[in-house]
């Protein structure tokens, strides 16, 4: 069930390669997103664990198969820390990258990896901004990426997503 449309505004943060961040207000859904992207990942891999996961998982497939690039694969160990990095979040009541994303995904052998954060009331419109925002929108759209861990909490109103992908 979507929430209703709401107002308000969105920041966006980001480093991608470097340690520069901005933060860019716009308006929109009520939504806050962040992406990171670093060089460095391969996985261990299995369903998903189901439930708010499943769902942020199907609608980014969705807008991947629309753009003609294949599935994410859940990633099972990574698909934990997502959630746990999720609640640390909530509990923070702030978005911030989890801090040894490249150490976890490099003891699955892969080579790159990327994070999109989130805060919002409607996971559907968490999507939409991702694919807005243009860091974010290049880790969904990337067709190097294939493993996907995803973590949702919701705490009161708002969901806290953690989205980690790696190949």
């Amino acid at each position: 069930m979507n929430a209703p449309h709401r107002s308000a505004t969105v920041i966006v943060v980001g480093s991608v390669l470097v340690s520069g961040l901005f933060a860019i207000p716009t308006a929109g859904a009520r939504a806050s997103i962040s992406h990171h992207a670093h060089a460095k990942v391969a996985g261990a891999h299995a369903p998903t664990s189901g439930g708010l996961a499943d769902e942020v998982l199907g609608l980014v497939n969705r807008s991947r198969a629309s753009h003609g690039l294949r599935t994410f694969r859940p990633s099972t160990p990574l698909m934990r820390e997502a959630l746990r990095h999720s609640r640390r979040m909530a509990t923070r009541k702030h978005l911030f990258h989890t801090p040894n994303l490249g150490a976890l995904v490099a003891q699955y052998g892969g080579t790159i990896w990327g994070e999109n954060l989130a805060r919002g009331v409607n996971l559907k419109a968490i999507r939409d901004k991702w694919l807005q925002d243009p860091g974010s929108r290049v880790h969904l759209l990337d067709p190097r990426f294939r493993w996907a861990a995803v973590g949702v909490v919701k705490r009161g109103i708002f969901y806290w997503v953690t989205l980690q992908l790696y190949d």
